[in-house]
């Protein structure tokens, strides 16, 4: 049976102000990846702009060996209202180890 937790998220670039998402160094019309941590730090540590990163994890459970995976995030910045086309060339996730 698969668990999901939720990462992060992306708004549309128009709206970040409203919600309060704006990095200095990210142009207007840009998106930002807003990591979902339980507290947001006032450092604003949690934004991250446009950028290729690498996510270590590790995987364990009572009943198994830990795991660790690690997962490649492709940030773009750039917005489509189209999900297929957003998850293709605006942000996308894999698998590389």
């Amino acid at each position: 049976m698969g668990k999901h937790c939720d990462l992060g998220h992306i708004i549309d670039p128009s709206r970040r102000v409203a919600f309060g998402i704006n990095l200095s160094n990210v142009v207007a019309g840009k998106t930002i990846l807003e990591l979902d941590l339980e507290v947001a730090p006032n450092t604003l540590t949690h934004l991250l702009p446009p950028a290729v990163y690498r996510l270590e994890m590790k995987l364990a459970a009572a009943n198994a060996e830990p795991v660790t995976k690690t997962i490649e995030i492709n940030h773009t910045g750039d917005w489509y209202s189209e999900e297929t086309k957003m998850f293709s060339d605006g942000f996308g996730m894999k698998e590389i180890s």
